[in-house]
């Protein structure tokens, strides 16, 4: 299976969003089946990073790839259940 990986760094809110797209566009680069996204080390996201997240998931359905959270923890992990992102593309909390 071709996946590949997007590491985030502490903050994905509005301040990384410059950042945060250019990584996107190089993991969708070569049309992946399934993009990671790591959060392991995110310790904050805002509304921004959440809009972020929804976008990736979008870019990568028009390619016909699937989107995997990896590891979201503590507030991170709080946002995406509250806002629902868990149903919108997988979670893997291990």
């Amino acid at each position: 299976m071709n996946k590949n990986t997007l590491n985030l760094g502490p903050r994905l809110d509005f301040e990384s969003h410059r950042s945060f797209r250019d990584q996107l566009t190089k993991a969708l680069h070569g049309k992946p089946q399934t993009l990671c996204i790591d959060m392991s080390a995110v310790e904050f996201m805002d509304s921004s990073g959440m809009g972020m997240l929804l976008l990736a998931n979008q870019e990568a359905l028009q390619q016909d790839c699937k989107v995997e959270l990896l590891r979201p923890h503590g507030q991170v992990r709080d946002i995406i259940e509250l806002a629902h992102i868990d149903r919108v593309m997988k979670v893997i909390y291990d």
